[in-house]
């Protein structure tokens, strides 16, 4: 497995839409999700191919977890469900996506040393907030 690195940044810096972005990848880094779009996606700071390639371009900032600590083994899965949440959010992606999405998350969580109590925990908690919080705009 590859080094994932990211900074934090203090204080968070607050978008237009008034996300608090807390922390950002400083170079491009990219995941397998085997979700597949109809077509290539390419937005400033996200790409996802037709085969379902997730990049996170340099600088694609998010608010970390949400509703559990930020964890050295839930960040990287963290900004992999963030940009298909968002992808979904705008419409890139359907809403079909969102539990292979929260499913990826769990499956990431577990990769990276998370015990499967604790993945399988906060993937219940992305079940439950994460379709509210896709349809309403905010970070998941």
């Amino acid at each position: 497995m590859s080094e994932f690195t990211v900074t934090i940044i203090l204080p968070p810096k607050i978008s237009k839409s008034g996300r608090k972005h807390k922390l950002r990848v400083p170079a491009d880094f990219t995941c397998a999700t085997g979700i597949r779009p109809h077509k290539h996606i390419e937005t400033p700071y996200l790409r996802m191919t037709k085969t379902g390639e997730l990049t996170c371009k340099k600088n694609y900032a998010i608010d970390g977890s949400s509703g559990a600590a930020d964890t050295l083994n839930s960040i990287e899965p963290a900004f992999v469900h963030d940009a298909l949440c968002q992808l979904i959010r705008t419409g890139h992606l359907p809403m079909s996506a969102l539990g292979p999405a929260n499913d990826l998350y769990r499956d990431l969580c577990m990769a990276r040393g998370m015990a499967s109590f604790r993945a399988k925990a906060r993937r219940l908690g992305l079940r439950i907030g994460s379709k509210r919080a896709v349809r309403k705009g905010k970070a998941t």
